[in-house]
């Protein structure tokens, strides 16, 4: 499975769980998606909104809590068993499987704006800026 979360594999291998949180995980699964796609876009040329970007990940972060949250519930009340949930909070909900994702994306930004603050005022100007 990878990074990326696929709702329909959770609704496969987990419905009863699948039940309680199937629009978080498609919320997280399209988060995902928007993810991926800026290394996309700054191949492109394009430059994603640094505030949309915090927002984006800070939602990931909300939608990973909340699954958890919804699963401990559902569990202490009775509504799901040790079976319906098997390894799905350990490993597919784990906030560490979102993070080389996060990493990724920032890399990516970074080399970005060193290329645009390079191209802007130049190699030597560039180097003396980052202190390189």
């Amino acid at each position: 499975m990878g990074l990326k979360i696929e709702p329909e594999f959770i609704e496969r291998k987990y419905p009863n769980a699948y039940r309680i949180i199937g629009e978080d995980v498609k919320a997280l699964s399209d988060l995902q998606d928007r993810f991926l796609k800026i290394s996309e876009q700054i191949k492109d040329g394009k430059f994603p909104s640094f505030t949309e970007l915090g927002h984006d990940a800070f939602q990931m972060g909300y939608k990973l809590g909340t699954i958890g949250e919804s699963l401990w519930i559902a569990h202490r009340k009775k509504a799901i068993t040790h079976s319906d949930l098997g390894d799905l909070v350990f490993i597919h909900f784990d906030v560490d499987k979102v993070l080389p994702m996060l990493d990724k994306v920032g890399e990516e930004l970074n080399n970005m704006l060193i290329e645009k603050l390079a191209k802007n005022v130049g190699k030597e100007k560039a180097r003396a800026i980052l202190g390189w």
